[in-house]
């Protein structure tokens, strides 16, 4: 895996500037990566990347997965409406902070791997090393079973603890049970987001959009309206919700393992030679290279730590004003809060199905050597997110209590100026968003460490300053000011 030096403009994968030799006996050129095997079958990696060409392959790749993630907010949307319908406010509020409470432990289970993989394996792949590619890969999804079985156990035994700590004594046992139903969902969300890596990394765009987003979400509204029909209680719907994610995302995983071996190397194969799906035999090795590549098919703990670090914080920011406003108002009121939040997450659908091909592409400029359309890239990526997420952002600032009651019923309209204020931070997340990834894909992991560390204390400090006296509307105006420090701080890291 690259090291954050490793990855820097204008460095060759062998360590070497300008022009080297791969362990795969290939070429680094600065303009492409080219060689040919034993076989006589020429690997080819992709040439520096330019801003149309790129762009044009990631808007298309845009609207591909974000057809599947607009079948994955209806179905979204539909499960809230139905819950709203089936649960009072209070019993709503409760089975929301339990979604959000499992929704961090599963990506902290993940420990970073839909990163670490998506930009490792691309850099791989860009490197012409398609074997180390495939068992890197192939250890992605084994890690993310491990660290997912492991998280599953421990918040089994955890939850009851966990709600008593966020919720007032009489709810803690109604909360308890529901985190214990959910918690398939934490080895489900750790599968499928290293599934997510991996797919990223090969350029996978349609089983994202059609397994993952969209089957995933009807799966999840079929169970939650199956089990709704014969048993209303917020257990049997949290386990309902909790088994429909593990199924969605390992079904997902299952077929992120198989490109691999659609792009002809498997993970017993050798760098450099497509087809040989077995390791190498002495007439078919190639000749190694002199400099070891910084990148590496191994996935070490002290090379997956900042990742996994980055993952508790990125969780832990989207995550925190849910579980941070459960200590200070009532569960109705958090039910509205969270509907509201759920609503304003569509729109970051947008930005996250534009950054699914995002990174890679960045990891593969710092291969090859083609870091400046990155500029470019990034400013075309962003028009075209807020061009997408415009027309829901204008209902939302303009009729926000009449959608919230269309949507959910009318007590929840309420919750018209806790949409609107949200709106703010999801704009300013589309805005700066893709300035992180950059800085990820040039491996500047220590310094985004340290600033999501920074945006998530203001916002926790804020949030527990402003809930008391403004309750929910406090914590939504905390949630914009994190992010408006989040865009400073990306804008002074990239000057």
């Amino acid at each position: 895996m690259t090291s954050p030096e490793s990855s820097d403009a204008g460095r060759s994968v062998t360590g070497r500037s300008d022009t080297g030799t791969s362990a795969a006996g290939t070429s680094v050129t600065g303009t492409s990566v080219t060689g040919t095997s034993v076989t006589g079958r020429s690997v080819t990696g992709p040439a520096v990347p330019s801003a149309a060409g790129d762009f044009r392959r990631l808007g298309g790749a845009t609207l591909v997965v974000l057809a599947g993630s607009g079948v994955a907010v209806l179905a979204s949307l539909a499960v809230r409406m139905l819950l709203a319908r089936l649960l009072s406010p209070a019993e709503l509020g409760l089975l929301l902070l339990a979604v959000a409470a499992v929704s961090v432990a599963g990506g902290v289970a993940s420990l970073g791997l839909n990163v670490a993989a998506s930009r490792e394996v691309a850099a791989l792949r860009a490197a012409g090393r398609l074997a180390s590619a495939a068992r890197l890969a192939a250890r992605v999804a084994g890690t993310g079973a491990a660290s997912g079985l492991a998280g599953t156990a421990a918040w089994w035994a955890a939850a009851p603890l966990v709600a008593g700590w966020m919720t007032e004594p009489a709810d803690a046992p109604a909360l308890g049970a529901q985190m214990r139903a959910l918690a398939p969902a934490v080895l489900g969300l750790s599968l499928g987001l290293a599934a997510l890596g991996i797919y990223r990394a090969y350029d996978g765009v349609v089983a994202r959009a059609v397994v993952r987003d969209a089957g995933g979400g009807l799966l999840r509204a079929t169970a939650v309206a199956g089990v709704g029909w014969v048993a209303a209680g917020p257990v049997a719907l949290a386990a309902a919700y909790g088994a429909a994610v593990l199924v969605s995302e390992s079904a997902f995983l299952l077929h992120a393992l198989g490109r691999p071996r659609r792009e002809g190397v498997g993970a017993g194969g050798i760098d450099g030679v497509v087809g040989v799906p077995e390791g190498p035999s002495p007439r078919s090795s190639p000749t190694p290279s002199p400099t070891p590549s910084p990148m590496s098919h191994r996935l070490s703990p002290r090379r997956l730590a900042p990742f996994a670090g980055l993952e508790v914080l990125g969780q832990a920011q989207q995550w925190f004003d849910v579980l941070l406003l459960a200590l200070f108002v009532p569960p109705a009121e958090l039910a509205l809060y969270a509907l509201a939040r759920a609503l304003t997450r569509s729109l970051d659908l947008a930005r996250g199905a534009a950054a699914h091909l995002f990174l890679p592409s960045v990891a593969r400029a710092a291969v090859t050597g083609g870091e400046v359309p990155l500029e470019a890239l990034m400013r075309r990526t962003v028009g075209l997110v807020l061009a997408l997420i415009a027309p829901a952002c204008a209902l939302f600032l303009l009729v926000p209590g009449r959608l919230m009651g269309f949507l959910f019923g009318a007590p929840y309209a309420a919750a018209a100026p806790l949409l609107a204020i949200l709106t703010l931070a999801v704009v300013l997340e589309a805005v700066f968003g893709f300035r992180e990834l950059i800085l990820l894909g040039r491996g500047r992991e220590a310094g985004v460490w340290r600033l999501r560390a920074l945006c998530l204390g203001v916002g926790a400090v804020l949030l527990v300053a402003l809930a008391p006296p403004f309750g929910a509307v406090g914590a939504a105006w905390a949630v914009v000011a994190m992010q408006a420090v989040r865009g400073a701080g990306l804008a002074v890291m990239a000057g």
